[in-house]
């Protein structure tokens, strides 16, 4: 009896110890297996939230508005561009500004992967027209990023340089280069200009100073935007001009340089040559027994569009007279080297006279040679010019003045006579 009394304790001990492990130790160990599955899950969230906050990428720039036509003020432009492969969600953007501190600007903004998005806290802030102030803006993301605009700018102080170079170019012209706005947003400054702030338009003139001056440069400051670049010769009309290539638009978000090449310049049939004599009438009064030389000054001029020319030769003819042209020490005398756009020689020759009479002459120009395309001209505005010369003789007379006793007084006078 006692024996079995001692088998029924030893199998209630081990089913009250089965009761126990089943009943503690196994939910204990389930409980810390659900306590290690909830750590790894929110490792995993968190490992997950790091590598998208290092994978979260955003390209923040700012530009202005030009204040006038379209917009009273100075308004802000933030371009954000998202080149990252996940979505960016904006929550708050920051203005910093030189004179109004920092300003909050609450967003509700989402980027998808290679979006661009434009925004204009217009609502917040404004620069005034002539104020000088200097901005920058930051970008918070919900991931807890913080993104700085590239450019720090105001309406005196753009940050990007525009710079163009004109080629080509001809002297006598005058060339200009205008830089437009093609968007809402973007504004152009002329660096000599600061102080009227930025604007829409800005248009810089180009001359050339010598014949080998061909080529220009021109500097724009601007803010970050779409533009168009036009070059104009605005010789003969200086407001607008002839357009000399096609409109090319640019979109600047960094220093740019530009080449405007000018295409070749188809020259005229007829040179713009021209020659003229300055006294058309002259009068000479010799002597008796004189042979005058009478020096007649003439010039030539070339018209300021066109292209140098070189060995301009002149012809002189004089008609039969008391009159002929005295030959020249040299050929060169009566041969023109060089001629630039816009320049006048002025030079004479010689006319030996023997007698009294009237003769005419001409002058002509029979060739020239264009120094940039060695076309040889044969057509010209005004070939020639035309002259008289007289010559008037002074003579001597003896003519009766009076009586004084019953005698004729006379007296030599000297009179003129002319053909």
């Amino acid at each position: 009896m006692e024996r079995r009394r001692k088998a029924i304790s030893a199998v209630l001990g081990t089913a009250i110890a089965l009761v126990i492990v089943f009943t503690v130790f196994i939910p204990l160990i389930m409980y810390l297996q659900s306590l290690q599955t909830i750590f790894m899950q929110e490792a995993n969230r968190r490992l997950q939230y790091e590598l998208e906050r290092i994978h979260e990428k955003l390209e923040v720039h700012i530009s202005i508005t030009p204040a006038g036509k379209v917009y009273p003020n100075h308004y802000l432009r933030v371009i954000i561009y998202n080149p990252g492969v996940l979505t960016v969600d904006i929550p708050t953007i920051y203005i910093e500004s030189k004179y109004k501190g920092i300003i909050e600007v609450p967003v509700d903004l989402s980027i998808p992967p290679g979006g661009k998005l434009a925004y204009s806290p217009s609502e917040k802030f404004y620069i005034s027209p002539g104020e000088n102030d200097i901005v920058r803006v930051k970008v918070v993301t919900l991931r807890g990023n913080n993104y700085v605009s590239k450019e720090t700018l105001g309406p005196r102080d753009l940050p990007y340089h525009l710079i163009i170079t004109v080629s080509n170019m001809t002297f006598g012209r005058r060339y200009a280069v205008e830089v437009n706005s093609s968007m809402t947003w973007g504004c152009v400054l002329l660096p000599t200009r600061q102080d009227s702030g930025c604007g829409e338009m800005r248009r810089a003139v180009l001359e050339p100073q010598s014949f080998n001056d061909t080529e220009g440069l021109v500097v724009f400051q601007v803010s970050p935007g779409n533009y168009t670049v036009s070059l104009y010769d605005i010789t003969n009309n200086p407001d607008s001009g002839e357009s000399l290539i096609p409109e090319m638009i640019l979109e600047v978000y960094d220093d740019v340089i530009l080449n405007l090449p000018i295409p070749e310049i188809k020259w005229p049939e007829v040179a713009p040559l021209r020659v003229g004599v300055i006294h058309k009438n002259l009068t000479i009064i010799a002597g008796e027994n004189e042979n005058p030389e009478v020096v007649i000054p003439y010039l030539v001029s070339l018209g300021t569009i066109a292209e140098p020319l070189r060995n301009i030769q002149l012809e002189i003819i004089s008609s039969e007279g008391p009159c002929k042209v005295k030959p020249p020490n040299q050929d060169e005398e009566w041969k023109i080297p060089k001629l630039y756009p816009g320049e006048t020689y002025l030079a004479n020759f010689t006319m030996v006279c023997n007698s009294m009479g009237r003769v005419d002459y001409s002058l002509k120009i029979t060739e020239a040679y264009g120094a940039l395309s060695n076309k040889s001209y044969e057509k010209f505005e005004n070939p020639s010019a035309r002259g008289v010369i007289k010559i008037c003789v002074m003579e001597k007379k003896t003519v009766v003045v009076g009586i004084e006793d019953g005698k004729p007084v006379t007296e030599e006078i000297r009179y003129v006579r002319c053909p």
